[in-house]
């Protein structure tokens, strides 16, 4: 039993440990629990309770669960189960808080993803060979963990438990039953396999569009038999006459004649032209068009045109937005920006301490009026600015504190996809100084700088042993000059964890003579 302040009636010595004396103030930490039934899931695991995880455990008869116990100079001896951050036991291995669950609460098991770009909160749909079974569900929590001696992951590894349980065991079988996410929630009827896009049934025509394809998206345009050439153009002109401009966008926008994309700054409503026209938009390439060519107006583009010039350290793009989102980028040129908000000028624009110019390795350039500002869909946020502090910016952080620890060696584990992704690492002691310091890999001296250390390969380097009480580690996620251009913008750098060496004083927390 089990009162405010004591447990009584306790069995001593269980599962071949030893019983013997305990000192006041030592760490009384959960071991294990009943459930009311745990036959169908696997051993050892892992398991959710509401937003918890605990582990790892291993079935104790029918309805429990408990940790696991290891030999030790010929001693068994009990193994921590982890679960949040928690007296005697270190980091938050799961990354969930400590809580009260209910009796009743859902005892959700966890599982390895092979998909390593999964996150919390991810829609994703259980398939297998016949589509009618199909279920959906949302990801409740993901995590890159160690090796926990459990099955035949190899580590690290993610994670993943739902928010829910399924209506069925579903067993992977490398073939039909699988996980799939769609940003859309939306999966295909057909084997992808045999799915081709912007193909021909034609022998002679090309194979189709080569690309890493995230969403697609059918939609409706606008049925205006109107919108046709009323003049026939050659591949240079930039004012385009059509039979009505009526219902198009004055802002800016884009139409499809044959197999170009033509966009546009404005309209003249009195000539029926689109004005200031960029030919060849969008990858397409130039073509001369006939009197009475079909046109047909991609409104569902959110496109504008610049209103004035802009140069290459500018934080505001002039413009009137049609149809943005609130926060993303921007194609302007072969330039992807990001942005923040909307500046005073109404156009999208970044805060002071950021530059998010030449998002992706772009390059930062000059920009005319009328030159088009395109919505760009992205995957990943490139929110990086090198040596800034700005609360927009994204990095990961962590903090840790040993009280008079000379600080060594900095190391870490990463996965990059593609030559075109970094990870760097910096590194400050004492919380001194701050992130916006240009980076001297030395120690701080008041007046003088230093203090920031920065490593960008995995095999990192040394703090030189400098002596402090606390260490803050921020890490970066770059993306090198060209990587839109090389077409590896949407992959995203794996940071699987750090490691830092510190040798510290011993403290004797307690001393007898006898």
């Amino acid at each position: 039993s089990r009162t405010a302040a004591a447990f009584a009636g306790l069995t001593r010595g269980l599962f071949g440990t030893t019983d013997k004396n305990h000192l006041e103030g030592e760490t009384v930490q959960l071991w294990g629990f009943h459930v009311t039934d745990n036959t169908n899931y696997l051993t050892p695991t892992v398991l959710q309770i509401d937003d918890e995880w605990f582990g790892p455990v291993m079935k104790e008869g029918t309805d429990g669960w408990r940790g696991f116990v290891i030999q030790r100079n010929n001693l068994t001896v009990p193994v921590p189960m982890f679960r949040g951050k928690q007296p005697g036991v270190g980091g938050n291995l799961f990354g969930t808080l400590n809580a009260a669950h209910a009796t009743g609460s859902n005892v959700i098991p966890t599982f390895a993803l092979a998909d390593t770009q999964a996150g919390d909160g991810d829609t994703v749909t259980f398939v297998e060979q016949d589509p009618a079974t199909r279920e959906e569900r949302q990801v409740r929590h993901v995590r890159w963990v160690p090796n926990l001696g459990i099955g035949n992951a190899t580590p690290p590894f993610l994670l993943a438990a739902l928010s829910s349980f399924t209506t069925k065991e579903w067993v992977p079988d490398n073939l039909w039953v699988r996980i799939l996410k769609f940003p859309s929630g939306e999966l295909p009827g057909v084997n992808i396999a045999q799915m081709t896009f912007a193909g021909s049934a034609i022998p002679s025509a090309p194979a189709g569009l080569n690309g890493l394809i995230d969403e697609v998206r059918m939609t409706t345009g606008p049925k205006n038999l109107g919108f046709q050439m009323s003049a026939s153009i050659d591949a240079s002109v930039t004012t385009i006459p059509m039979a009505t401009v009526g219902g198009m966008d004055q802002e800016g926008g884009a139409i499809l004649v044959g197999d170009e994309v033509i966009g546009y700054a404005g309209i003249d409503p009195s000539t029926n032209t689109l004005t200031n026209c960029t030919r060849g938009y969008l990858g397409t390439s130039p073509a001369v068009h006939e009197l009475g060519d079909r046109v047909f107006n991609l409104a569902f583009l959110a496109i504008a045109s610049l209103t004035a010039a802009v140069g290459p350290t500018d934080k505001e793009l002039p413009c009137v937005p049609n149809n943005f989102p609130r926060d993303g980028y921007v194609l302007v040129g072969t330039e992807l920006v990001g942005y923040t908000h909307f500046g005073a000028s109404g156009g999208p624009a970044f805060a002071q301490g950021c530059d998010f110019r030449g998002a992706f390795g772009t390059a930062p350039a000059n920009h005319n009026q009328y030159d088009l500002v395109y919505a760009f869909p992205f995957r990943y946020w490139d929110r990086f600015t090198a040596n800034s502090d700005d609360s927009l910016l994204s990095w990961f952080g962590a903090s840790h504190r040993a009280t008079g620890a000379r600080w060594g060696r900095v190391t870490w584990e990463e996965v990059l996809p593609n030559n075109s992704l970094d990870i760097q690492v910096r590194v400050r002691l004492n919380s001194e100084p701050r992130w916006a310091n240009v980076p001297t890999n030395r120690a701080y001296v008041p007046g003088k700088g230093g203090g920031i250390w920065l490593f960008d390969a995995p095999t990192g380097g040394s703090l030189g042993g400098v002596k402090a009480d606390a260490i803050d580690v921020r890490v970066d996620f770059v993306w090198l000059d060209n990587a839109y251009a090389n077409g590896e913008w949407k992959d995203c750098a794996q940071f699987h964890g750090l490691t830092v060496e510190h040798e510290q004083e011993p403290v004797i927390h307690y001393h007898e003579e006898k």
